[in-house]
């Protein structure tokens, strides 16, 4: 075991509680901070100087993370603490979308700091990477296309995935019904005209949503 090198754990949230950064201490997660109150907890919990600390900056998708005007006075607190193995992370907007300029927008603006603090960079993800180079970085973050999914614009040449999961069940009863005839609770689906109608063997309780549309007549 003395050389296995085991893969590093980023939980992208951040932590949640300064006992969080203690679990994080003694797994040797990498940390995300997108907000003071993080940082906080960070310098609290005498994490190793060494540790990765992954700073989220808000370029543009308003979810998390400091703005870029924070910066500097987050990075100086930072090297100031002696944390310098600083990753700056931020978050693709509209890479879906290939016609959409604020891609380009966002990596131009990242980059730029990443120039002024000299510090490595994380944008991508799914589509940013299946489609637009220019927000790559030393650090890219596949998502959906994990579980084989196409994020609109990545074409079936630029990524050949295949879906990991499935969802399966049985049809349990077929009927026909008339035009104008009712199915399901509260009477809100009405047969347009004469239907077959099946039953499948899954509800809420199997986390299928109770108010999905329902399918086609036929």
């Amino acid at each position: 075991m003395g050389g296995l090198r085991l893969p590093k754990c980023l939980p992208l949230e951040g932590v949640f509680s300064p006992h969080d950064v203690l679990l994080a201490r003694e797994h040797h997660f990498w940390l995300m901070v997108h907000n003071t109150e993080q940082l906080h907890w960070l310098f609290q919990g005498r994490c190793p100087k060494e540790a990765q600390v992954w700073i989220k900056v808000d370029a543009g998708i308003a979810r998390l993370g400091f703005s870029a005007s924070q910066l500097f006075t987050i990075i100086e607190q930072l090297k100031t603490k002696g944390f310098l193995n600083i990753v700056l992370c931020s978050h693709c907007a509209c890479a879906d979308d290939l016609n959409d300029l604020k891609t380009a927008h966002q990596s131009r603006e990242l980059k730029a700091l990443v120039h002024q603090y000299n510090l490595p960079i994380s944008l991508s993800n799914s589509a940013g990477l299946l489609s637009w180079p220019e927000t790559h970085g030393e650090w890219n973050r596949l998502g959906i296309a994990f579980y084989g999914d196409r994020s609109s614009g990545v074409n079936e040449l630029t990524a050949p995935l295949k879906s990991v999961m499935t969802l399966q069940s049985n049809i349990i009863a077929l009927r026909h019904v008339g035009t104008g005839s009712c199915v399901g609770y509260g009477e809100q689906w009405q047969a347009s005209l004469k239907s077959q109608i099946a039953t499948v063997a899954i509800g809420y309780a199997d986390g299928y949503p109770r108010h999905e549309k329902a399918g086609r007549p036929r």
